[in-house]
């Protein structure tokens, strides 16, 4: 009679460095961020944490996370955060 081998175990999900840029464009329920070194991330409205997804507009700055999405990665836990300049 052979062991049964063990299955692998479903741990909890990867943490994932978040990352910083800004709106760029903002649709009815979705929109586009655009990070510091020129790249571009789709998020849907369900992505912002809490109920902020009002009270975001281009040039926003934000934080978030990429996961991979149905169609690809996709910015998750998206949130307006305050974007401190060199004179600050």
């Amino acid at each position: 009679v052979g062991k049964m081998e063990d299955a692998p175990k479903a741990g909890p999900p990867p943490i994932l460095a978040a990352t910083t840029g800004r709106v760029a464009r903002l649709m009815e329920d979705y929109g586009f961020i655009e990070t510091d070194d020129g790249d571009e991330h789709y998020f849907h409205r369900n992505a912002v944490a809490g109920k902020a997804f009002g009270q975001l507009s281009e040039g926003t700055a934000v934080s978030f996370v990429v996961e991979d999405g149905p169609q690809g990665p996709q910015a998750a836990r998206v949130k307006a955060v305050e974007r401190r300049t060199a004179a600050s």
